[in-house]
């Protein structure tokens, strides 16, 4: 949520290392997808659930503590969509030669997540607010892809150091 200051980390980490870069990247063939929820609607998830566990009997809760919150559904953008994402954005703002994300070689990880990079943005991360949603939430905030280029996109540029450098609120997130 850039009105408090806060982004998320791993696609500004991408879209700072398309710019060192000059190319937008991914892991492997960027097949893999990842749940996910804006902090926003997270915190509705939890008011959701906190009146109802004032609500429920404890018997009942703890048949099934778990609770899964996401606001992409069956809709998850694979890391190749976000990479060819960052590529267009910045490739339309003049930013990189070329739109066309690239497979990121392993010796750049460095770049990135280091020894993480795999995990953080190369495997599958996938859940439902099925029980979330039978409660009555619903996500009501921007879509990851809407949020990067009306909202991120807009903050990494106008805070990156033109090299790459600490880029988003001076945060150097992992790698670049």
């Amino acid at each position: 949520n850039p009105k408090h200051k806060r982004i998320t980390i791993q696609i500004p980490t991408l879209t700072r290392f398309a710019l060192k870069n000059g190319y937008a990247a991914h892991v492997g063939t960027g097949a893999p997808v990842e749940s996910n929820i804006h902090v926003l609607d997270l915190a509705r998830a939890y008011l959701v659930l906190l009146h109802h566990l004032e609500a429920t009997p404890s018997a009942t809760t703890l048949a099934n503590l778990y609770y899964f919150c996401e606001s992409t559904d069956d809709a998850e953008p694979t890391w190749r969509e976000i990479a060819n994402l960052i590529g267009r954005s910045l490739h339309q703002a003049g930013l990189i030669r070329n739109a066309t994300p690239k497979q990121l070689p392993r010796e750049l990880y460095s770049d990135v997540f280091g020894p993480l990079t795999d995990a953080v943005i190369g495997l599958n991360s996938r859940s439902r607010a099925v029980r979330l949603r039978q409660l009555g939430w619903k996500p009501r905030e921007k879509d990851r892809r809407r949020s990067l280029v009306e909202d991120e996109l807009p903050e990494i540029l106008r805070d990156d150091d033109g090299g790459g450098g600490k880029g988003v609120y001076g945060l150097s997130g992992y790698g670049c």
